[in-house]
């Protein structure tokens, strides 16, 4: 009988675990496509207000899903989450003109680059002196000036001092 009851309780207990990760995780993804939905309307506002004159109701507004790119920031124990559109280019660096500015002597005006290749997301190191670092699981690659990788889901950005984790996700923008 005591068998039974500690089973009980270990069964109850497992599924209020798994019921509280899938309600973090489904929290998680809405506030990701909450990011992503304000910048794909930002996009076609940017492009009304260049286009005054432009039917609005011919405007093809592409009904496919779209990469987008969550960056987590880990750096002096502070922890910041922001969210790209790879299609248009993710400048990191010291200088004000990147979209991620890092305050750190050891990164360059302009370090690395994020944008859309196709279908994958690609990681540049455009920083003529200084080195980008790539950790894919247990493996760290660094990335000569230059070069060019893949990024996939989970990857950490090295630069400086600070930690980027890349989290890709699909954003269905006819949902609008």
């Amino acid at each position: 009988m005591l068998y039974f009851i500690a089973a009980y309780v270990l069964l109850v207990v497992s599924a209020f675990v798994i019921f509280t990760v899938r309600e973090r995780d489904k929290s998680r993804r809405k506030k990701l496509n909450v990011a992503a939905e304000k910048i794909v309307r930002e996009d076609l506002l940017v492009y009304s207000l260049k286009n005054p004159y432009a039917d609005m109701n011919r405007v093809e507004v592409p009904s496919s899903k779209r990469i987008m790119i969550a960056l987590n920031v880990k750096a002096g124990g502070k922890k910041q989450e922001f969210v790209f559109d790879p299609a248009k280019q993710v400048g990191v660096g010291r200088g004000d003109r990147n979209q991620i500015i890092i305050h750190d002597p050891a990164v360059s005006d302009a370090h690395a680059l994020i944008y859309l290749s196709g279908r994958q997301v690609c990681l540049s190191n455009v920083s003529p002196k200084r080195k980008v670092s790539l950790k894919r699981g247990s493996r760290q690659t660094g990335m000569r000036p230059g070069a060019v990788l893949v990024l996939k889901n989970g990857d950490v950005i090295i630069i400086g001092g600070y930690k980027l984790r890349v989290h890709l996700f699909m954003f269905d923008i006819k949902y609008i």
